[in-house]
């Protein structure tokens, strides 16, 4: 029997889950994890999400401001492709934020943001 790979753990993947635990537990916010890639099944190859897309997505109330959040630990830093995205979605009046090694200030930052769209 052939052995099946699995994908290796990102280093940012703690970061992520813990960043989608916190947002969950603001009022107003839905955020979920936005995986990137593509999948061989069969003789076809899926692709998923767009290049780019942060970690984390979803929408904000009070009038489901679009929210990304792209987590880096250490000295990563986002690929061009992925600032490319954040700042379409901070042009287009969402939110995009780069978190990097903990969750401490992304509470009080997406409050703000959320008061800003009051």
């Amino acid at each position: 029997m052939a052995k099946r790979r699995t994908a290796k753990p990102q280093p940012e993947s703690r970061l992520v889950a813990a960043c989608i635990e916190l947002l969950n537990t603001i009022p107003g916010v839905v955020a979920w994890r936005q995986s990137v890639g593509a999948a061989r099944v069969g003789d076809r190859l899926i692709r998923f999400g767009k290049v780019g897309m942060s970690d984390i997505v979803g929408w904000m109330a009070p009038r489901g401001r679009w929210l990304a959040v792209e987590c880096k630990i250490g000295r990563n830093k986002p690929t061009a492709p992925q600032q490319e995205f954040l700042d379409s979605v901070n042009r287009a009046g969402g939110y995009g934020i780069v978190v990097r090694d903990t969750v401490d200030g992304l509470l009080e930052a997406v409050q703000a943001a959320m008061r800003e769209g009051e």
